[in-house]
């Protein structure tokens, strides 16, 4: 049963998410050709600039949009008069909450390559590699690891980092619609108030570790720090991050699994 709702997940948001993709290619490729007629014809080049804002604009407002996306889709399959038809699927809340997790993730996924592949486009693909091999083996060097294995790494950390903010969100749309009324209001305030919390977490455990290690303090104001104290911090990041997801997943599960919209 966990297929049919995340191929229906998967529909849902495609709908609003598929056009979005069409346009950014479409922009991607007009870009390409009015930067070419500008090496030629400096009349266009303040065409390819207004256009190249627009374009940036573009590729960052979709990925918050598909952010956006994911968190409607949470909200009116499960929380809204949809919900009242959801829940009587014969579906685990289980398997609701984990599907509308995987479909967001596998659009995040989706819209960050399209918006590769329109980077590629506009900028061409040597630039991009280069500022990107550049990064890659600064922090290699940083950890001491292969350029393939923190490539890895980093790939990690970023869907770690937005499956952590979606399930925030879904949490404080969890807990705010326990009240009768206000509900949105409420789901906004606890949002706000566990993303403050989740900072406050953090600095508390920056603040452990330089109790553990003070040596990393010196550190901060190295080029390049040392290896071991660049992997304290990552992996405290880390164990933070996955802990927080540990936790708004089964806040998210036990609201779900004991909900009354009546």
């Amino acid at each position: 049963m966990l297929g049919k709702v995340l191929k229906y997940d998967l529909k849902s948001m495609g709908k609003s998410l598929f056009p979005l993709y069409a346009g950014l290619l479409g922009l991607a490729l007009v870009l390409k050709f009015i930067g070419f007629i500008a090496d030629n014809v400096s009349a266009f080049s303040f065409i390819y600039s207004i256009m190249f804002l627009f374009f940036i604009i573009l590729v960052v407002g979709g990925l918050f949009y598909t952010f956006f996306v994911a968190i409607m889709r949470y909200y009116k399959n499960l929380y809204s008069d949809e919900g009242y038809l959801t829940h009587t699927l014969p579906v685990s809340a289980g398997s609701l909450l984990f599907s509308k997790v995987l479909s967001s993730l596998i659009y995040i996924i989706l819209s960050a390559a399209i918006s590769f592949i329109s980077i590629i486009i506009v900028l061409g693909f040597n630039d991009v590699f280069n500022v990107l091999k550049e990064g890659l083996e600064f922090f290699s060097l940083c950890s001491g690891m292969s350029v393939g294995t923190i490539t890895l790494l980093a790939i990690f950390l970023l869907l770690l980092s937005y499956i952590c903010y979606v399930l925030m969100v879904y949490t404080g749309i969890s807990l705010g619609n326990m009240h009768s009324k206000n509900k949105i209001t409420f789901s906004v305030v606890y949002t706000v108030a566990i993303y403050y919390v989740t900072q406050i977490l953090g600095v508390l455990m920056l603040g452990i570790i330089f109790l553990i290690n003070p040596d990393i303090m010196s550190q901060l104001d190295q080029a390049i720090p040392d290896k071991k104290y660049f992997m304290w911090v990552m992996g405290a990041g880390i164990g933070l991050n996955i802990a927080l997801v540990l936790v708004c997943y089964f806040i998210c599960y036990n609201r779900l699994k004991h909900l009354n919209l009546s």
